[in-house]
């Protein structure tokens, strides 16, 4: 959990609840407006509810981005210590044999790491079906299995887990990449300061219960 990756990742979430901050901000300024009737300019046109969102899918990105690197990282570990119990998506990994051959004039470390980071440049570790399946390259077992050590550390069955990331969190963060957050008639979706905040709260946990089991 004291990683460089997972420091920067807290980082992130940090600036992401600054952007609520900022949202709160501006539903202040609105509100003082509309009682006062003072004219705040164009603060007082602004949407919070797009700060909101904002750290809503900044969140996602960030978790996303932390976790692929730390997957890469603890990987090339895995591969480089002779002593480290590999998993069987790790070893079933297929390297062309340009990369064996470079491993030859190379640190195996770093020439597997790169490649590794070719290779799940297209993954994205969003839903709970793909996390587990990056997590695969670093614990035994199964996804079943995996979700439920992750739901043990947040008091969680992993039912429970799956249906509030995927149906809820990443269900949001889809229709506001997407759908501009938008109704079936076009309306914006309502999003509170509060429904933001739970959601930086919940991808912060699900990172630090994925880092401790990783530990």
């Amino acid at each position: 959990m004291t990683t460089p990756e997972f420091q920067e990742f807290t980082k992130s979430i940090e600036y992401a609840n600054g952007l609520i901050t900022g949202g709160n901000a501006i539903q202040g300024l609105k509100a003082a407006a509309k009682a006062s009737g003072a004219d705040y300019g164009n603060l007082t046109a602004a949407h919070p509810e797009d700060l909101y969102r904002a750290a809503w899918t900044q969140a996602v990105s960030t978790f996303d981005y932390w976790l692929r690197r730390e997957i890469i990282n603890r990987a090339a570990h895995l591969i480089d210590d002779l002593g480290n119990t590999r998993t069987d998506t790790l070893n079933r990994l297929r390297i062309p044999f340009a990369v064996v051959e470079e491993m030859r004039n190379k640190e195996e470390h770093e020439v597997f790491k790169k490649f590794l980071a070719e290779e799940l440049q297209r993954e994205t570790y969003h839903t709970t079906e793909q996390i587990a399946k990056g997590l695969r390259l670093l614990l035994l077992g199964n996804a079943d299995v995996i979700w439920t050590q992750i739901g043990r550390h947040l008091m969680m069955t992993p039912v429970d887990v799956k249906r509030r990331h995927d149906k809820e969190v990443i269900k949001r963060r889809n229709d506001i990449a997407h759908r501009s957050d938008r109704d079936p008639r076009g309306d914006p979706t309502p999003m509170t300061a509060r429904e933001a905040q739970e959601t930086l709260e919940w991808i912060s946990d699900l990172a630090t219960a994925i880092a401790k089991l990783l530990d």
